[in-house]
C-alpha cells in the first residue's frame, strides 16, 4: 500500500470519512491534501501528544536533524530531544536586510551544544539552500531528518530542496495552515535519505488560535515594513486583535514591532481597559532585547521599557537578545 506524497498517510479507497482516503487508488495523493492543493481547502486533523512522542522517539539518538524555524518566532521547545542538529531558519526573505545573519548563528552555537551549524535561508529566494545542502552532507551518514514546527515553513523548505536537488516527481502538500503533514514522508536525494516528520505543535503560539482570515493576516508574503514608535512616559498599543501593550519609558525612546504588514498597530487609550482581562505578562526590558511572541512577531527595544503585555491565556511571550543591526 503506497503512502500520499502530500501528508504521508496510507493511502485507501474505502471509507470516505477516514484519513488517507482516495477515489482513485492509483493517485498520489489522499483526497484531503488534492482539495488542499488545488482548491485551498483545508480540512484539520489534530495529532495527540503520543503522536508526538512516537515520531520523536523513533528518530536515532545519533541521527541528523534538520530542526526548522522561522525567523518571526524561533521556536525551539523540542531541541533538546535530539543530539546532532542543523539549526534551520526559515524566511530570510520577509526580514529587512539590516538582520544580522552572523548574530543569529552566534547565539544559538554558544547556547546549544547540540547544534552543529546554523543556516539562514529563504525557500522562495531560494537563498542559501546550496549552503545547506552542503553542510547536510558535511554531516549525514544516510538519513536525515526534518523537524519542525507547524507553520514553520518545513515543508515549502522540502519542496525547493525537491525542485533543485531531488530526483523525479513529488512535490508534498504546503500551506499556511498547522498540521498538513501527518505522517513520515521519505524522499530519497543521490546523497542520503530525507525522512519529513509532521509539524511539532510548541507550546504558547499564537497560530494554533487562529481560524483561516486570521492565519491569513499575520502570516507576512512579502518583506515586512516595520512600525517604529517613539514614546515617553505611559501608553498602549493594540496589535491586530491579538495582544495589548502597555509601556512605560522615563525618557524619550523608542521601539520597532516586526509583524505582518496585514496587521493593523495602532495606540490605544491607556486608562481603558481594552483586553486587559487577558493574561498579564510584565517584562523590565533593556536596549537590544526583543520580546517574541511566537506566531505574531517580535519587538525589538531601542531603550529601557516597562511592558505590560496582555495576551490570551494559551500563547507564551519570551525575551531574547535583538538580532537587528
Amino acid at each position: 500500500m503506497s503512502k500520499c506524497r502530500g501528508c504521508g498517510v496510507l493511502l485507501q479507497d474505502s471509507s470516505p470519512l477516514e484519513l488517507g482516503y482516495t477515489m482513485d487508488i492509483q493517485s498520489y495523493l489522499c483526497e484531503r491534501c488534492f482539495r488542499l492543493k488545488h482548491y485551498g481547502e483545508y480540512r484539520n486533523v489534530s495529532l495527540t501528544n503520543d503522536d508526538y512522542k512516537k515520531i520523536i522517539a523513533s528518530i536515532p539518538k545519533d541521527g541528523l536533524v534538520l530542526y526548522v524555524t522561522d525567523i518571526l518566532s524561533l521556536d525551539l521547545d523540542f531541541l533538546s530531544f535530539f543530539e546532532n542538529v542543523l539549526l534551520v531558519v526559515t524566511k530570510r526573505d520577509i526580514m529587512p536586510k539590516s538582520l544580522n545573519e552572523e548574530k543569529i548563528r552566534n547565539y544559538f552555537l554558544k547556547r546549544y551544544s547540540n547544534i552543529l551549524d546554523v543556516v539562514v535561508v529563504s525557500s522562495i529566494k531560494n537563498y542559501h539552500l546550496d549552503l545547506l545542502y552542503k553542510q547536510i552532507l558535511t554531516h549525514v551518514k544516510d538519513r536525515v531528518y526534518l523537524v519542525g514546527n507547524t507553520n514553520s515553513g518545513k515543508s515549502t523548505l522540502l519542496n525547493q530542496f525537491i525542485h533543485d536537488y531531488g530526483e523525479g516527481e513529488g512535490m508534498i502538500t504546503t500551506s499556511m495552515y498547522p498540521s498538513t503533514t501527518l505522517n513520515e514522508v521519505r524522499i530519497d536525494f543521490s546523497d542520503f535519505t530525507l525522512i519529513d516528520t509532521p509539524g511539532l505543535l510548541g507550546k504558547g503560539n499564537l497560530v494554533y488560535l487562529l481560524d483561516k482570515k486570521e492565519l491569513k493576516m499575520v502570516t507576512p508574503r512579502k518583506e515586512i515594513r516595520p512600525k517604529s514608535c517613539q514614546v515617553e512616559g505611559k501608553g498602549s498599543l493594540l496589535v491586530g486583535d491579538f495582544v495589548r501593550i502597555d509601556y512605560e519609558a522615563m525618557k524619550r525612546s523608542s521601539f520597532v514591532i516586526y509583524v505582518s504588514n496585514d496587521v493593523p498597530i495602532r495606540f490605544a487609550n491607556y486608562e481603558k481597559n481594552t483586553y486587559r482581562d487577558r493574561r498579564c505578562v510584565q517584562y523590565f526590558v533593556d536596549k537590544g532585547k526583543d520580546i517574541v511572541i511566537p506566531g505574531l512577531g517580535f519587538i525589538k527595544f531601542m531603550g529601557n521599557f516597562t511592558i505590560t503585555l496582555y495576551l490570551p491565556y494559551e500563547v507564551d511571550a519570551k525575551v531574547r537578545d535583538s538580532f537587528i543591526a
